[in-house]
Parts: C-alpha cells; sequence; structure tokens
C-alpha cells in the first residue's frame, strides 16, 4: 500500500474575512503507516489556527491505524485586491500648455509606482506629457500593499494638436498709410488659451504680412508643432 496524502484546499480570491482551512487527514491503513496530513492555509496577515496545541501547524491529523505525520504548516495566501478597489484612466486632450498624465485611483494604504517600459524600473513619479504626442504614449502601473497580489497595468496619454483658427492675432497697427512702396504690418503677438505663440516655431505666415497697392490684405498662417491648421 502506498501512502494516500490528505487534502487541502487552496482559498484566494477577493476574502476580507479570517479564513483558515486545516489540511486534510492522511488516509486511513490499518495494515501500514497511514498518509500524512495535508499542508493547512491561511490567509496572509492571520494567526494561523493551532493544531493539536502547536502554534503555526494547520495541517490535518495523520491517518489512523499506524499514525502518519501531521501535516505541514500552514502556508500563507495572499488576498487580492477587490475589482473596483483599483481604476485607471487614461488622458486624451487636445494640446493646452500644460502637463498630463494618467490617473490610477487605490486604496489608501497601497503603494502606486510608474514605468513607461512594462519591464522596467518603477517609481513613484507618474510620468506626464505637455506638447502634441505622436499616437498614445502608453504608462505602465504597479499597485502594491503587503499580504496582496500585486496589480499592473496601463493606461495612455494622447495630446493632439490645437487648431490654429482659434488664436488671436494682435498688431501694432492693422492700418497703413500708402507710399507706393511695400509696407509690412507689425504683428504685436499671437495668443491662444495655450500661452503666447512662438513665429516658426508654432505658426509661420504664409501671406497678407506685406503690401504695396491701396486695398485690404488678409494674414494668412499656418500652424506648427503644437498647432495645426490655417487662420
Amino acid at each position: 500500500f502506498s501512502k494516500a496524502k490528505g487534502s487541502t484546499t487552496l482559498v484566494v480570491g477577493n476574502t476580507t474575512e479570517t479564513t483558515n482551512i486545516i489540511g486534510g487527514d492522511g488516509g486511513n491503513s490499518t495494515t501500514t503507516t497511514g498518509g500524512d496530513g495535508g499542508a493547512g492555509i491561511y490567509l496572509y496577515g492571520e494567526t494561523p489556527i493551532q493544531k493539536n496545541g502547536n502554534p503555526n501547524i494547520v495541517g490535518g491529523n495523520g491517518g489512523n491505524g499506524k499514525e502518519g505525520s501531521n501535516g505541514n504548516d500552514g502556508i500563507p495566501v495572499l488576498r487580492e485586491f477587490s475589482a473596483s478597489s483599483i481604476t485607471a484612466n487614461s488622458y486624451n486632450g487636445t494640446y493646452d500648455g500644460y502637463a498630463h498624465g494618467i490617473s490610477v485611483s487605490a486604496p489608501s494604504d497601497a503603494k502606486v509606482t510608474y514605468s513607461l517600459t512594462e519591464d522596467g524600473e518603477y517609481t513613484t513619479t507618474n510620468p506626464t506629457e505637455t506638447n502634441v504626442t505622436n499616437g498614445a504614449v502608453t504608462v505602465y502601473y504597479k499597485v502594491e500593499k503587503e499580504g496582496y497580489v500585486p496589480v499592473k497595468g496601463s493606461a495612455t496619454i494622447t495630446i493632439t494638436s490645437k487648431a490654429v483658427s482659434g488664436v488671436s492675432v494682435y498688431f501694432e497697427s492693422s492700418s497703413l498709410g500708402y507710399t507706393g512702396e511695400e509696407v509690412e504690418v507689425q504683428i504685436d503677438y499671437i495668443y491662444a488659451n495655450s500661452g503666447y505663440l512662438v513665429e516658426n516655431q508654432d505658426y509661420v505666415i504664409l501671406s497678407g504680412k506685406k503690401g504695396t497697392n491701396i486695398g485690404t490684405y488678409s494674414l494668412v498662417i499656418e500652424g506648427r508643432g503644437n498647432y495645426s491648421g490655417t487662420k
């Protein structure tokens, strides 16, 4: 006859109450040694049940007949965060001159760390983007708490260009006198709620800045970098 090992129940999942599972008893035999008791299971951070007066042993009894060994010391099992306790949101918006990042909500006593690569170094600094991104930038996060299974995930940052058609153009003077020669209008500044625009960085002038003949000229600018389109 071979020894029959006792059964052991494993407890995992969203468990918050104290749970200790005693390992199964060893198999019975009247002619050979009974099977060893199974190792017990208890939640990480809880006090294991005492078995036969021996602390930290939650294994089952040895088999009857010729007694098998009692079960091994209890095995701690990590809890799992509840599905609703951790959420992550991506950022998707138009350029506004401000830094933006993902947002992660987790229990207050948990530690949240971030990385720009899934297998890279994680730190508590949440990466941000200010300028237009080339597609979506993926930010990886990890939520850790003693006694719990770590949770990993990712979210993205996407910033698209702002339409230059929405900016305001201010001139030093919008009216120039006729001289018979080419004159050039002077732009005081171009402004949007994202800040002041810089020529050749945020925009270029396509036409309408210079003129010779009497008439009305329309200034046309085209967005660059964080701005797009024409005005």
